[in-house]
């Protein structure tokens, strides 16, 4: 059993180191090592020779990024329930994702709120007649702007409208 893990060793061993002697022959008939001809190149014949020139120093232009926007200040959100009847109305209440909820509301019905700015800010409205048939809207306004609009109808219609 001795001289069988003797011979893997040497099957392994002796193969590498000849593969390693190549590789430095190699090297020097390269004339990458000691025993290499020395250069055909003529010599500089004057001693004005152009001497190296300096590299180019590297400028570093750091990559361009669009503008962070402002997110101060406040913006102005309109809530707006159309149909007629009347009708329950759940909807965000502030920046800080809070709702609030007002029952037995006649429609058409509005609210607006000033809302405080945010990079992401999903706000929603969800109103259900209450008395009856009939169509029902939503729609949420944004700085003037009409973010979001739906509508239902029929029996107890329940419309939904968020922005994202």
């Amino acid at each position: 059993m001795n001289k069988k893990k003797h011979r893997v060793r040497n099957f392994i061993v002796l193969p590498a180191i000849g593969l390693l002697a190549a590789g430095v022959i190699a090297g020097i008939a390269g004339g990458r090592g000691p025993t290499s001809a020395p250069s055909s190149a003529p010599a500089a014949a004057d001693s004005r020779a152009a001497s190296p020139q300096p590299a180019t120093p590297y400028v570093y232009t750091p990559p361009s990024y669009p503008a962070i926007p402002d997110f101060t200040g406040t913006d102005s959100i309109v809530f707006e329930i159309t149909g007629s009847g009347t009708g329950m109305v759940t909807y965000s209440s502030d920046s800080n994702f809070s709702i609030a909820q007002e029952t037995g509301v006649d429609l058409p019905w509005s609210k607006t709120i000033e809302f405080e700015k945010a990079a992401i800010r999903p706000v929603t409205i969800n109103a259900q007649h209450t008395a009856g048939a009939g169509a029902i809207g939503c729609r949420i306004t944004i700085n003037g702007k009409v973010a979001v609009e739906n509508s239902s109808s029929g029996q107890y219609a329940v419309v939904s409208c968020t922005t994202s």
